[in-house]
This record gives structure tokens, sequence and C-alpha cells, in this order.
């Protein structure tokens, strides 16, 4: 009997071993479960890192280390452990999103690189008596017209006036190179010529004979014009902006700035309007059945964006309006958001911005050094707004007006530009070809390469004219800081006219 109690006694020893070691095998092969739903309910409790000033979010504000992101704390969970229980790895960017960032990056650096040290040649055109005041180009033909009253029609290729045309009593103050339909020839034969004048006229002429077409009476001096078809716009002195039909000459509409202040620019925007203002408004409205809609309006003299000052010129992209006034930078109104911002466009405290042009995806500013006498031009791309070079040769005087177009040379596209101002300038991109062929002698100053200047890529915006005007800034800063965004930028406020 005892025999039998100890036989059994030891069957059950031996069933539980193999019951321990099935279940020890078992516990071996499971698999263990994923951590990805603990850590992400863990984290969806902590608190998110807050950066420092540089952006870095090594660091938390409080001097602790900042939380890691989702992925690099699974990476620290798991470390150690066996190949099978890692659960998730860092996400990676997709080939075309990884293919679209480089061509864009390849992009922006070809233009850099191919503006950093574009070559050009100038020559200055005889011919006006007084300040150049506006400036049209296309291939190579050039119009000016000029406060001496005259309007004068070049070849840009050779620089020689091909045709003088007067009938203005008072100096021209705009000008407008139009090419006549269905003409295709790049000669002084297939387009007009339009001007406004402080004689508060606008006159259409022939460029082919230098005939007048047609006079249109303003009644108050016409400061600025710019077309779109067959419609022309205006701004005068008496702080109108018109529309007028272009072949007949008929007043369309017209309207009264409510400010009551000249508007000294005016640009179409496609179905746009925009006005700039002696006391630095800017305005857009929306052109429809004879009526302006709701719009846009600059900020108040007394805001955070500083003082306004008189407006000079206006250039324009399907969403940004970009002005320049007596301030040392461009400033860049966004309509869709209602925003303003800075552009650099001087490395001094005192300097105007008195030309503008967007040209294809480039925006191309005059700059004008006080200290110095001399002006410049700034280039950037466009719609990212990056610096890429400055034009210099350092003698060119003030310049008030601007315009650029292209030409085949050796079978490449080369930029011409033409700015107007004290002298009548023309710089001609040279090709590469031609470059190799030519050195440059001590003294010609012609012969001038772009430069990029990195001052003029930071971010430290600079825009003082005087002490006045800069204690009149910090002034109207510190009353409306709740105005002004962290980037410098400021809200616009809406605008309500009507044209009747």
């Amino acid at each position: 009997m005892i025999k039998n109690m100890e036989k059994n006694l030891q069957i059950n020893q031996e069933n539980s071993q193999n019951t321990a070691d099935v279940l020890n095998e078992q516990t071996q092969q499971r698999v263990p479960v994923p951590q990805t739903a603990v850590l992400d309910n863990k984290l969806a409790h902590e608190e998110k890192p807050s950066a420092n000033k540089n952006g870095d979010h090594s660091e938390s504000t409080s001097g602790k280390p900042a939380l890691q992101t989702r992925d690099s704390a699974i990476a620290r969970k798991t470390k150690g452990s066996s190949p099978q229980e890692t659960v998730t790895s860092k996400p990676s960017v997709s080939s075309s999103q990884s293919q679209s960032m480089k061509e864009s990056g390849k992009k922006r650096g070809a233009r850099l690189n191919d503006w950093e040290e574009k070559t050009f040649t100038t020559k200055c055109l005889e011919g006006h008596n007084d300040l150049i005041s506006s400036v049209g180009m296309e291939g190579t033909v050039l119009i000016s017209g000029s406060r001496d009253t005259m309007l004068k029609v070049w070849d840009t290729d050779t620089g020689e006036e091909v045709r003088s045309m007067g009938g203005h009593t008072g100096g021209i103050t705009s000008v407008l190179l139009v090419k006549k339909d269905n003409q295709g020839e790049q000669s002084n034969e297939g387009y007009i010529g339009v001007t406004g004048s402080h004689d508060c006229s606008i006159r259409i002429w022939s460029l082919a004979d230098g005939k007048p077409l047609r006079s249109i009476y303003a009644y108050s001096p016409v400061l600025s014009l710019d077309r779109r078809k067959g419609v022309l716009l205006s701004g005068s002195e008496g702080g109108k902006v018109e529309l007028w039909d272009l072949e007949v000459g008929d007043d369309i509409c017209s309207t009264r700035n409510t400010d009551d202040d000249a508007v000294t620019c005016v640009k179409f925007q496609g179905e746009r309007v925009v006005s700039g203002s002696s006391t630095g408004t800017v305005k857009v409205w929306d052109v429809r059945q004879k009526s302006l809609s709701p719009s846009l309006s600059s900020p108040d003299q007394n805001t955070a964006f500083g003082k306004r000052r008189r407006v000079h010129c206006l250039a324009t992209t399907d969403d940004v309006v970009y002005w320049g006034d007596d301030g040392t930078n461009i400033k860049a109104l966004d309509i869709r958001a209602g925003k303003v911002r800075k552009l650099k466009n001087h490395l001094t405290e005192f300097g105007s911005t008195s030309a503008l042009i967007v040209q294809d995806s480039l925006l191309i500013s005059s700059g004008y050094d006080l200290d110095k006498g001399t002006g410049y031009l700034n280039v950037r791309t466009l719609p990212d707004e990056e610096y890429l070079a400055t034009l210099d040769d350092e003698i060119t005087s003030y310049i008030s007006c601007l315009c650029c177009t292209e030409v085949q040379k050796d079978g490449t596209l080369c930029q011409r530009l033409c700015t107007g101002g004290n002298e009548l300038k023309i710089w001609d991109q040279m090709a590469k070809t031609k470059i190799r062929k030519r050195t440059r002698s001590d003294g010609d100053s012609s012969f001038i390469t772009s430069k990029h200047i990195k001052r003029y890529s930071s971010t430290e915006q600079i825009d003082t004219e005087s002490s006045d005007e800069s204690d009149d800034e910090n002034r109207d800063s510190s009353s409306d800081d709740d105005d002004e965004n962290e980037g410098g930028t400021t809200t616009a406020r809406q605008s309500w006219c009507t044209i009747s």
C-alpha cells in the first residue's frame, strides 16, 4: 500500500513537471503585446514642448528635457528588445514629395546662380531735357515720357532716337506702349503710345508717323495710367480713379477717392483695380458692372505698421500688391489674408523706392542711396520673394521709372531693362558666348556684373526716414501693438466704394 502511494506521488510530480514545461514553452512562444497603443495613450496626455527663441525643441522653457516625438519615444521604449518587439519606425517622405522638394531646391539654386553673376552692358540714350518720368518697352521698341512734355520713340538695339512727339502743354507723367491688334512685327508701326500729363489730358499716338490719334480731357492732372485689353485706367491729382474706352476715348466710369487725396498710381490686377495715393493709402477694388465691390485698404496712419508715406509705384501678382514709397522697404499686401508685410530694399536708414515691376517670375525694384546719390536695382523671385541679386553701376543717379523685356541673343533669351530718371539708360544682359570674348578694362563703367548681397536676405527691417518720423512710428507702434503679429505684418482694413 505504501509502495502504491509512493508510485502515485511520483507520477503526479512527473505530470506537474510536464505541465510546467508546456506552460513555459507556450510563454516563450507567445508574441509580446505591441507597445504602440500604450505609448499613444501616454503621449496623448503629455504636454506639447515649447520652442526656444531659435525654434529649437531640444529643451523646454522650464529647463527640463523636452518631450520626444512619438517615434523617438517608441524607439526608446523598445531599445534592447528583440527584433520582433520593434513596433514602428520613423515615417518616410513619399518619393513624389521628395522629388518635388529636390526639384524646388534645384530651381531655387539655379535662379540664384543664374542671377548672381549676370553680366550687363549699359548705355545712355540722349534726347530729353528734363526728368524722364515713365518708360514702356517691348522687344526693340522703347517709348519714354518726360517733364519736358515730349514723347520719344527709341530703337533699343542701336540706342537711336526714332521719333519725337510734342503736343502736351504740361509734363508727361505716365506712358503706355500698346500693341495693335493683329500686328506681329517688332517695329514702331505695330504699336500705339498713350500718355498722361499734368495738362489734364490723355493722348493716344500713332508711333508709325508720330501723329496724335485722339485726346481725352480728364479735368485734373493725370498722374498714372494702366491698361487691360481695351480699357484704360487713370489716376488723377484730384483723387479720381477712372476707366476709359481706349478705342473711342469715352469715360466708362469714375470714382473719387474717399480721402480726397491725389491718386499717384493705378494698376489692374485681373478683375481688380489697385490705387495708391499721396497720403500712403493703397486701395483694392473688384470691378463688376461699373461698380467697385468691397475692397481692402492699407492700414491707417496710427497703426503698428508705421507712418504712411506717398505711394510712388505699384506692382501686382494674382494675390499680392507690392508698392514703394519714401520708406526703405517694399510693402506687400496679401489680398486673401488681408496682411501687409515688408521686403528689404535698402541697407541704410534713408532711401525711397520709386519703381517696381513684375516681369514673369521676377520682382524688380529700384533703390536710391541718399548718401552716395546713386540708384540701383534689386531682383527677387516670385512668388517666394527670395532676394537674388543687385544691379549697380555706381554712376546711375535717381531712378524714377523702370521697364523690362526679353530679347534673343545668339539663341538665348536675355534680359533687357530700361531705367528713367535723371538719365535714360538701357541695361542689356550679355549672352554667355560674348562674355568669354570680352574682358572689362579699367574705368569701363558700361560693363557690370550683378552681385548677391546677403544683407538683403536677412529678416531685419529698416524703415526710418528721420528722427521725427521714427518717433511717430514708435508712438504708433506702442499704441497699436495688438494689430501686429509676430511676423511683422499688419492687418489691412476693408473699404467700400462704388463707381456710379
